[in-house]
């Protein structure tokens, strides 16, 4: 297996790993643990934690930041190494379209309407409601890891 194979295998494991993390944050209620600042936590770039929730939700939104820049260099490794229309390339497209997507709602959660949206989607989940938002990030997330998963296998077949 290839370095590229190797990598992309990584990122799918990592995304996988931010996804379960993601879902912890909704079991334990601490998606409001940054108050309602977006991209800060708490109106600090690196809080110092008052409160587990706080942990809990920073970590989250640093691990999704690290997948984001995960994704973006499979994107631009995709690129410099298949030609044009290689089907690696369009893999690495769709993986970066998925996770800007998935960021785009969580920021929107987090920001809008003063923040109470994000907290309600955690609350949603500790009561086992169903909630669109929330529906929508599973999907999403669950298009990305198949992206990933497709991209994997192509380039570890060779």
């Amino acid at each position: 297996m290839n370095r590229f194979a190797k990598y992309c295998w990584g990122v799918l494991v990592y995304n996988i790993a931010v996804v379960l993390w993601g879902a912890f944050v909704r079991a334990t209620g601490s998606g409001a643990g940054c108050g309602s600042h977006w991209p800060t936590c708490n109106g600090e770039i690196i809080p110092r934690p008052e409160s587990v929730e706080t942990l809990i939700e920073f970590t989250h939104r640093a691990t999704s930041g690290i997948a984001l820049l995960a994704v973006l260099a499979l994107f631009v490794w995709a690129f410099r190494t298949y030609p044009r229309r290689h089907i690696v390339r369009l893999g690495a497209s769709l993986s970066l379209f998925f996770i800007n997507i998935e960021l785009a709602g969580a920021v929107v959660d987090g920001a809008g309407a003063g923040g109470s949206a994000r907290l309600e989607q955690h609350q949603v989940g500790k009561s086992g409601l169903a909630d669109g938002t929330v529906t929508h990030q599973h999907n999403v997330a669950d298009l990305l890891g198949l992206v990933l998963r497709h991209v994997s296998l192509h380039v570890s077949e060779g």
